[in-house]
């Protein structure tokens, strides 16, 4: 077993080592393989911190992480089951190499007691601070019905670079001014390695204007779909259409073989398409 800093080539171990980490268990589905692809190419990701991040190794597989999550000051750690006796030095390196001025905040499941003792031993202290995990099975198919003069398209990377900033823009109520908004956010249709177009969904009014967006993360060999972002412009709310784009989504990742969906989220949108609470997470903080 050896510790070293995290580098881009680790980048596909360290995704193996998440698909591992949530392949039985789903006790920390809230980092899963696509959390961290979503985070790892995101405009605001600290990638000059990125040497930071803690690996430890055996046979040039990962079997333990501790990672800082865009920024310092919240991160995630973990370990594969035969070695989680590692915890307590992963939490400790933690602490020292991602805290920030207010110090370190870690999200432990509230059903793993031993990862709370760890932290506790460790000098964390449990917070108010909370995350929340909701699922829906994907075993039916879902009934999408649009208002009229509506359609929902696949988000094309090449061409529709313009549309898909105009939607985050307003869908994520980033103020009135779009050319300041994209003077401070550099926005491109995600570059990511593990991208699928055909999960990357737009509902589109009759001028082809993008109304709504959802995008879905699903890996071939796992069979669940990790829904990030969503949104809907706020001319739109309370239509239907968050619904809609949201449930095509998921009948297209069932026909990829897709059992279940999961998205961070407490949002009763999300309970009237059929997701419910499945796993709870509270943050323990060390300043």
């Amino acid at each position: 077993m050896n510790r070293r800093s995290f580098s881009e080539r680790d980048y596909d171990a360290v995704y193996a080592f998440l698909l591992k980490m949530n392949r039985e268990n789903k006790t920390y589905i809230n980092w899963n393989w696509a959390r961290f692809e979503w985070m790892y190419w995101h405009r605001d990701f600290e990638k000059s911190l990125e040497n930071s991040i803690g690996l430890w190794m055996e046979n040039d597989e990962v079997a333990g992480v501790a990672i800082y999550d865009q920024y310092f000051g919240e991160g995630y750690v973990g370990a594969l089951p035969a070695y989680r006796s590692l915890i307590p030095e992963i939490l400790q390196y933690a602490y020292e190499q991602l805290k920030d001025d207010n110090g370190l905040g870690i999200a432990i499941n509230d059903a793993d007691e031993g990862m709370q003792s760890a932290a506790k031993e460790q000098g964390f202290t449990l917070s108010e601070q909370t995350e929340n995990i909701m699922r829906i099975p994907i075993d039916h198919q879902f009934c999408v019905h649009l208002p009229k003069g509506l359609s929902i398209r696949e988000i094309d990377r090449e061409k529709d670079g313009e549309k898909y900033d105009e939607v985050l823009w307003k869908g994520f109520d980033h103020g009135n001014d779009r050319e300041e908004f994209l003077r401070e956010n550099t926005l491109k249709i995600p570059e990511r390695k593990h991208y699928r177009q055909e999960l990357c969904l737009a509902v589109a009014d009759a001028q082809d204007n993008f109304i709504a967006h959802a995008q879905g993360w699903l890996a071939d060999n796992t069979d669940y779909l990790y829904v990030e972002p969503v949104c809907v412009i706020p001319q739109a709310r309370g239509s239907g259409i968050g619904n809609c784009v949201v449930k095509e989504l998921l009948n297209r990742a069932a026909q990829l073989g897709a059992k279940q969906a999961y998205v961070i989220s407490d949002n009763p949108f999300y309970e009237k398409i059929g997701f419910v609470n499945d796993q709870h997470y509270t943050f323990w903080w060390k300043e």
